[in-house]
């Protein structure tokens, strides 16, 4: 694929003068926790100005190293063990996410859970209607693919306590927004402790509308372990082969997997990141029916569905899975629920379906 060009350090002044123009949110429910300034790094930088070009249709916006403080709009919540971010700007995004562990996690204070130090950017979730052929995702740009809408603008953000975050969207169910939905998206830190602390991220569809609707879910996590923003996969419980490569799975065949990184940093494995599929049961996740392994900066540009190689490297450090700026290739996890018209999730009027998957740390 065609790596990013250099970010350029005189297009900042358009980042400030879009965050200096953009109002909050609405918000209810409380006040929103913990909105603080962050400092961009380098490989956040490039995603987030390979996103904007993907999203934005070449929106002339970048970033660069230190120049990012939107400091209203990357909230924060959690406990000792694990940290949630959600961006929460109305013209890039409500609701892209992103984890941390928290001051006290055995693995150490502000590591990676999902790409982005930090900064919510390159996660996040999509709701698929097949009844209309649309993709919603979370973004708040100008809509530059076809059948993809981004619905930042109907977002409004509420706290969950001190611990996570809800983000409602009421689709209207027109122009843009055919479907009549109200989709939920929690992000929680579950927990208190070491040994029952866990991040869960649950979606809720509501149809608001008059005749059954079938759609589908998509997560879309990017992996990073420390450095290494390319860590590679293997099935837990039973234990499959540690992998590098993409890979598919019919999900019930194991109970969770790991992310562990290989490369890049000092001494690899430096900790690993766990996730539910079949379990583990208290947990109490919703099993995907698909699960797949893949390069992110690929299955960033696709709404929903995703086509694997199995020849891909996405956790080889230099491989063409990987951006200017990253390092150890590039990989992702993608969940799907209802991956399928065969296996959709039907809502009929009024009704609602509800979804959960978790991501923890381990050392």
């Amino acid at each position: 694929m065609k790596k990013s060009s250099p970010l350029s350090v005189s297009l900042i002044a358009s980042v400030l003068l879009i965050i200096a123009m953009t109002a909050m949110s609405p918000v209810s429910g409380g006040e929103l926790p913990n909105s603080q300034e962050v400092t961009i790094t380098k490989s956040a930088a490039a995603k987030w100005k390979w996103i904007l070009n993907r999203y934005a249709g070449g929106s002339p916006v970048t970033a660069s190293e230190n120049s990012f403080s939107p400091t209203q709009f990357i909230l924060n919540a959690g406990n000792s063990m694990y940290r949630v971010y959600i961006q929460n700007n109305p013209v890039f995004g409500v609701g892209l996410y992103t984890f941390t562990t928290g001051p006290s996690h055995p693995v150490g204070a502000n590591q990676n859970i999902l790409f982005g130090d930090g900064i919510p950017l390159t996660s996040f979730n999509t709701i698929h209607s097949y009844s209309s052929g649309k993709d919603y995702i979370p973004f708040g740009l100008a809509n530059s693919i076809p059948g993809v809408t981004a619905i930042g603008q109907y977002g409004t953000v509420t706290p969950i306590g001190m611990t996570g975050f809800r983000m409602t969207y009421m689709l209207p169910g027109s122009g843009q927004a055919p479907d009549a939905l109200t989709i939920i998206s929690d992000l929680n830190v579950n927990g208190t402790g070491p040994q029952d602390s866990f991040i869960e991220v649950t979606t809720t569809v509501i149809n608001n509308g008059t005749a059954p609707i079938a759609i589908g879910i998509r997560y879309l996590w990017d992996s990073k372990v420390a450095e290494d923003d390319g860590p590679t996969f293997q099935e837990i419980n039973p234990d499959g082969p540690v992998r590098k490569t993409e890979a598919s799975f019919s999900a019930s065949q194991f109970e969770q997997y790991e992310i562990r990184d290989n490369d890049v940093n000092p001494r690899p494995p430096t900790f690993s990141v766990r996730g539910t599929v079949t379990g583990p049961m208290a947990m109490k996740p919703t099993l995907p029916d698909l699960l797949q392994y893949v390069c992110w900066s690929e299955a960033v540009k696709t709404g929903f569905g995703y086509r694997i190689d199995p020849s891909r490297d996405v956790a080889t450090d230099g491989v063409p899975c990987q951006l200017d700026q990253t390092q150890g290739g590039d990989s992702a996890v993608l969940y799907f629920f209802g991956a399928t018209p065969d296996t959709a999730l039907i809502i009929k009027s009024g009704g609602m379906q509800k979804i959960s998957a978790s991501v923890w740390a381990i050392p």
